[in-house]
């Protein structure tokens, strides 16, 4: 029950080593279902009222859609399928199943499935015959009448036709993802086009791609991870290095003819076939959405390298209008408000050939003020190492004039030495 509530695969086989004798085969399937959706909705991602599981709306393109656009808003479900069959051995034993269906009727009920309060005045109906009980509901499509009376035999049956469903599930979605892909990119050939580089190509429209890739690489992902945990599980039940696959090994081997167990031994190894063959077919789906997800990977990249290269532009352009902006309107207008001034504080006459001098001689100041800001960090680096280096000098010389000073108390320690020595030689001399 808590795989199933947290939406986790798991295919395998219990045998307690201790206690009484008894078994538990399990299997859970999560995958994602979709569906048309019923009507429009406000949240892009919502939890169903009655369900435990969420689901998405998406607007996929389908190239055979009628609508304007050639997009319809689907919703992708999160889905379960989880069975367990336990008991003491081949005669006494239980399956039971939870089973998510809230894409097929939009709740977790049947529509044909009557429930507390459905009758009048929200009575319980009681005696009404419920269609849809003339085959088993774990294992669809065995009828009541024909039952499967072995344990491993049932589980294999039911693993067949439900891992069957999901694959068929896990094939439209993927077929569905893959078609919006291939439209998309049809009606969006600027991405690879290089002569488009030096279009006008709205950067609006770069952003709505950039942003739609990055939403069906997600999505991809998610779906990725949920397929590639199932098959992770279905490798290791059938590992040749102690899978679970060992506990109906028995049941590919036919029994003689005449055994009572020999029918439903060959339809339990025909069921295991089916089963591995489907696993290989999801399997190759797979491998289809790590290529779409690798395929909108590199599509990423081209739309960021697009997304800089417009900032890039932007940039230029702004930097090339603030310098015509600096270098030619500011010395004009600054001349033409020094003219406006009163002739009387004007040194020169107020003239166009004064003018044209002023607008020169701005222009020669500001290159100058342009040349000192340029100049100004590498004379500031300069004057940095000059200090630097003085101080290292300064370093030196106190280094040495210490090691001077060191060795001139030594020198003057060692004659010291000698001259007692030689007294002391002079001593002992006079004495003898």
């Amino acid at each position: 029950m808590c795989k199933h509530v947290g939406f986790k695969p798991s295919i395998m086989v219990h045998l307690p080593s201790d206690g009484m004798s008894k078994f538990q085969m399990e299997f859970h399937l999560p995958f994602f279902a979709i569906r048309k959706c019923p009507q429009p909705e406000g949240s892009h991602k919502k939890r169903s009222i009655h369900s435990m599981r969420k689901w998405t709306d998406v607007s996929l393109t389908d190239g055979e859609s009628s609508m304007s656009g050639g997009q319809e808003v689907y919703r992708i479900h999160e889905t379960q399928v989880s069975c367990v069959v336990y008991g003491h051995d081949e005669w006494q034993w239980t399956a039971c199943a939870f089973i998510d269906n809230a894409h097929e009727s939009g709740d977790l009920y049947d529509p044909g499935e009557l429930h507390d309060g459905d009758g009048k005045d929200g009575e319980a109906v009681v005696g009404q015959k419920v269609d849809g009980f003339d085959e088993d509901p774990i294992a669809t499509g065995l009828h009541v009448s024909k039952p499967i009376w072995r344990p491993r035999q049932y589980f294999a049956k039911a693993l067949e036709v439900n891992i069957k469903e999901v694959s068929q599930e896990w094939q439209e979605l993927i077929h569905k993802m893959e078609c919006d892909i291939i439209a998309y990119k049809q009606s969006h050939t600027f991405r690879y086009c290089s002569t488009s580089q030096n279009s006008s190509e709205p950067s609006e429209e770069i952003k709505r791609s950039f942003n739609w890739t990055i939403e069906r690489m997600q999505q991809l992902g998610t779906f990725i991870n949920v397929l590639s945990g199932t098959l992770h599980q279905w490798n290791a039940f059938v590992s040749l290095d102690g899978g679970d696959i060992d506990y109906f090994s028995d049941l590919q081997h036919p029994l003689p003819s005449k055994s009572p167990e020999s029918p439903e031994n060959r339809a339990a190894g025909r069921s295991l076939r089916a089963i591995k063959k489907t696993f290989g077919t999801l399997q190759n789906l797979l491998q289809k959405i790590e290529l779409l997800r690798d395929d909108l990977s590199r599509d990423f990249k081209t739309l960021t390298l697009r997304l800089s290269l417009e900032g890039r532009d932007a940039n230029n352009h702004a930097s090339f209008t603030s310098t015509f902006l600096i270098w030619v309107l500011y010395p004009i207008t600054l001349a033409a408000s020094i003219f406006s001034m009163q002739a009387s504080v004007i040194p020169f006459g107020l003239t166009p050939f004064w003018f044209l001098i002023t607008i020169f001689i701005l222009l020669g100041v500001m290159c100058v003020i342009y040349w000192f800001m340029k100049k100004w960090p590498s004379w500031q680096n300069e004057f940095a190492v000059w200090r630097k280096k003085r101080q290292h000098l300064g370093e030196e010389e106190e280094r040495e004039y210490g090691q001077s000073i060191l060795n001139i108390f030594r020198s003057r320690a060692s004659g010291d030495e000698e001259s007692l020595g030689a007294r002391a030689i002079s001593g002992t001399r006079d004495t003898g």
